[in-house]
């Protein structure tokens, strides 16, 4: 129902993170908190794999996920 990411900062605005389906297609986008503590929602995924991509300072990190 929720995904937690913790990552370090400092963060801008421009800090963002897309999770994306096993087609590609976007599904939720978002910005980080500040804290470095980001909570999103998931409750309206399907159960499946996910694909979650982080630009951080201009850096893109990518985690796979399943949602159950």
């Amino acid at each position: 129902e929720e995904l937690f990411l913790e990552l370090t900062g400092p963060f801008t605005k421009q800090d963002l993170f897309t999770i994306t389906d096993a087609s590609g297609r976007i599904l939720i986008t978002g910005s980080l908190n500040e804290t470095g503590l980001t909570r999103i929602q998931t409750k309206e995924l399907i159960p499946g794999f996910y694909l979650i991509k982080v630009t951080q300072d201009g850096k893109v990190k990518t985690a796979f996920f399943i949602a159950s």
